[in-house]
């Protein structure tokens, strides 16, 4: 007979260990299954440093920010680890630049404090960087850095000391609905090993097409390959992380980076890629040397202080819907199994929440989307049109 738990967690990526969380904090038996080992770098979830804000093109997602921000907040009081550097944050770009107007109306719609800058008052307050005159800066003070690894690590951690079971190199091959229990098939130390449960999350990140064409549903997903640059700061009293906050740059030639914080005197700075990635299972991809030619192109223009020196290059993968909002639903014909999956590429600031979420639908009866965070655009089934698309918003 197959060992029965309450629920099971197929991932633990960021999402998937904030789920394991969320439930074995409820008191139920939970399974968290991850096919690597934790913290492994095939995915999107590793690394040492994530851009958490309020500032988006889209109200829903800058209305769910001060949630997202407190969920991590407690689970640092918790767990006593450090996960949230504030630094505060700046868009810029073009002042008439449409994504820029919208992170502008967007947080004021969801009633964040935030200040618009422009001409002199824009280049006087950022002066890391070489703007045209017709450039603005929105700024607002809630606006930092997650240590995305340690952030892993604590959810999971935390996960265990719940109750939460965490088995590593276990790769999930079947997931089968029945009519009491979900069974759960696993490849585990040689040898193919099969668990029941009363409710299932999968968050498996690139690897969710799979999964979910195994359950019968079909959605557009696509991954792409990514790729963070670290370049070194000649001065650097000017990119230190009291003085420089994170920004994001929009309009054409638009990147997104943070001050000198995880590698004493190296920035990192990134520009959205669109190289797709046919098989998750495929080894990671080299650097792409176009890419990186274009960002050091644009260091060496727009970037005071800093080297145009390539030092080290990291890359992930990101797994996106078309209209770029995340899949947080129960399956529309197996309530029982909830698809917490993708984060589109700008969800690790939410994933403590969207973690939440999911283990919410988990443990509530079908049809019923009572927590009071949850949207209709995060639903396997979208609305016909959203109400403010994700199209100008920039990863981060």
């Amino acid at each position: 007979m197959a060992e029965q738990f309450d629920a099971v967690v197929v991932g633990a990526g960021a999402v998937g260990s904030a789920a394991a969380y969320e439930l074995a904090k409820r008191g139920r038996r939970t399974l968290l299954l991850e096919q690597f080992e934790l913290g492994h770098d095939r995915g999107s979830s590793h690394g040492e440093s994530r851009i958490i804000r309020h500032s988006y093109s889209s109200a829903v997602y800058a209305a769910l920010a001060p949630a997202a921000f407190e969920l991590w907040r407690a689970l640092e009081r918790e767990s006593g680890a450090r996960l949230l550097t504030m630094t505060g944050g700046i868009d810029i770009g073009p002042a008439t630049d449409p994504a820029m107007q919208a992170c502008r109306g967007a947080l004021a719609q969801a009633g964040v404090g935030a200040v618009w800058l422009e001409g002199e008052a824009a280049r006087s307050y950022a002066r890391q960087f070489a703007m045209p005159d017709d450039w603005a800066v929105l700024w607002q003070s809630g606006a930092g850095i997650l240590d995305a690894g340690r952030c892993v690590r604590t959810l999971a951690a935390q996960a265990i000391a719940h109750g939460a079971t965490l088995t590593e190199k276990a790769r999930v091959t079947a997931i089968e609905p029945g009519a009491r229990t979900t069974r759960v098939r696993f490849a585990h130390g040689g040898s193919e090993a099969e668990v029941d449960a009363r409710s299932v999350v999968v968050a498996a990140g690139p690897w969710a097409g799979r999964l979910f064409a195994g359950l019968g549903l079909r959605p557009s997903l696509r991954v792409t390959h990514q790729q963070v640059v670290y370049y070194p700061a000649a001065d650097t009293a000017l990119w230190a992380a009291g003085r420089c906050p994170i920004y994001i740059a929009h309009g054409p030639g638009g990147f997104y980076g943070f001050p000198a914080h995880e590698r004493p005197g190296f920035i990192k700075v990134a520009i959205e890629l669109e190289t797709a990635i046919e098989d998750p299972d495929e080894p990671l991809r080299e650097l792409d040397r176009q890419a990186l030619a274009r960002l050091t192109e644009t260091v060496a223009r727009v970037f005071r202080g800093v080297r145009p020196e390539p030092a080290e290059v990291v890359t992930c993968r990101y797994t996106e819907t078309p209209d770029r909002d995340f899949i947080i639903d129960r399956h529309p014909n197996h309530p029982a199994i909830v698809l917490a999956s993708p984060c589109s590429g700008h969800g690790f600031k939410f994933s403590v929440l969207s973690g939440k979420l999911a283990g919410e639908l988990a443990l509530s009866p079908p049809g019923d989307h009572d927590p009071p965070l949850w949207n209709k655009r995060f639903g396997f089934t979208r609305p016909a049109e959203p109400d403010d698309p994700l199209a100008l918003e920039w990863r981060g």
